[in-house]
């Protein structure tokens, strides 16, 4: 009598039982990452966006002098890019941010404000009731003699990347 080659029973649900350990030790390791990399695509844009404000304010004090700056106070940061990101949904009043798409950025005309709606809030912490999200805000800068000296993109929640603190604090204020 001849045996076959192959699986017994046992093997099989051996080798599942084995595959299934390794992918959830797999998942909860890579699931955190989904909040470092939303951190990190925030952290890009809102650094884009100060650099495009930096560029901004040079070139309006070389064009019109420090006067045509004080105009960048509340400003829209996204039309200073020269390409707006893909998850951008525009200029907006009298929204509830609770029913727009979370992963999107989008601009606040009656606040003035850059917002952009988390992902994964799982990996987010803010003190702002409602859905978690990151503000932002130009605001003009003084120095000690109260002139003008120049704009920022400034955070107006505390916040909190709970994966990734590195990335935090890129996002804070400078």
């Amino acid at each position: 009598m001849r045996r076959e080659a192959g699986f017994s029973l046992l093997e099989l649900t051996l080798v599942v039982i084995l595959v299934v350990v390794l992918y959830v030790i797999a998942m909860d390791r890579i699931l955190p990452l989904r909040g470092d990399a939303e951190a990190a695509a925030a952290a890009t844009i809102v650094g884009a966006s100060r650099s495009a404000i930096g560029m901004e304010v040079a070139a309006r004090i070389l064009d019109g002098g420090p006067a045509s700056v004080a105009e960048l106070d509340g400003f829209n940061p996204m039309r200073l890019l020269s390409e707006q990101p893909d998850n951008y949904l525009g200029e907006m009043g009298g929204v509830d941010p609770a029913n727009l798409p979370v992963g999107h950025w989008y601009f606040d005309i009656e606040s003035r404000e850059l917002v952009y709606l988390v992902r994964f809030g799982e990996y987010f912490r803010t003190e702002l009731p409602g859905p978690p999200r990151l503000v932002f805000r130009t605001e003009l800068v003084y120095n000690e003699r109260d002139e003008l000296a120049g704009v920022r993109l400034a955070r107006i929640n505390a916040f909190v990347w709970t994966q990734s603190a590195d990335t935090a604090e890129l996002l804070g204020n400078r």
